[in-house]
């Protein structure tokens, strides 16, 4: 009776022991699948704070490009406005509708469509833009074709009402896209008729004139 209660004791501490460590390896698998689960939906875009991080850093417009395809993707931004010719004006127009553009939505939306680079909303913030991540231009003579062109306040048509007018810290009030030989694709008024064509050369365009530069490099 003796040696079979034992050997029962026995049996019995074998079994909970090997209970034991099929628990704790099973667990242990567990957390790998959970901790392997969790750096994958991280670096794949998940909604945490890791994910909506990257998320943001990715939507920061950038637009260089190799100087091989740099003229290539101009020419479809270009190609773009031009198809939008005609299209009335209007001030603050809804940014997400192409019934109406005023002259930065008009300019986002051409990169947008074009090559889908997002550009800030509002003019001021498009030449924010253009000084930070790109060679702020300001001779008309260094102005290439796609580049957006930026513009100060209406002082008049005469030249000399612009003298005074510091390029570098005077507020942007428009934006367009140079054409080249001095001509720019742009919208200003509801009188103009919309989406445009003009030349900026000896005239209040070319006075009011502040700088330019290169979205696509």
């Amino acid at each position: 009776m003796k040696k079979n209660k034992m050997k029962a004791i026995l049996l019995g501490l074998l079994a909970v022991t090997m209970s034991s460590q099929i628990m704790a390896s099973t667990a242990g698998a567990a957390s790998a699948s959970t901790n392997s689960g969790s750096n994958s939906y991280i670096e794949t875009g998940g909604t945490d704070s890791a994910s909506y991080s990257m998320q943001s850093t990715a939507s920061t417009p950038v637009a260089y490009a190799s100087s091989s395809s740099a003229s290539s993707k101009v020419e479809k931004v270009i190609k773009v406005g031009m198809s939008y010719l005609g299209t009335p004006y209007e001030y603050g127009s809804n940014r997400n509708s192409t019934k109406t553009f005023d002259c930065s939505d008009f300019v986002r939306h051409a990169y947008k469509k074009a090559i889908g680079v997002t550009l800030p909303a509002d003019s001021r913030k498009q030449g924010a833009w253009i000084r930070s991540n790109s060679t702020a231009k300001y001779s008309m003579s260094s102005l290439k074709r796609g580049d957006l062109v930026f513009f100060g306040k209406y002082r008049g048509s005469s030249k000399s009402a612009y003298k005074k007018v510091n390029k570098k810290t005077e507020r942007i009030t428009h934006v367009g896209i140079y054409l080249g030989n001095g001509k720019i694709l742009h919208t200003y008024s509801k009188k103009s008729g919309g989406v445009r064509t003009n030349s900026i050369k000896n005239n209040s365009w070319e006075y009011r004139f502040l700088f330019g530069g290169s979205v696509v490099k």
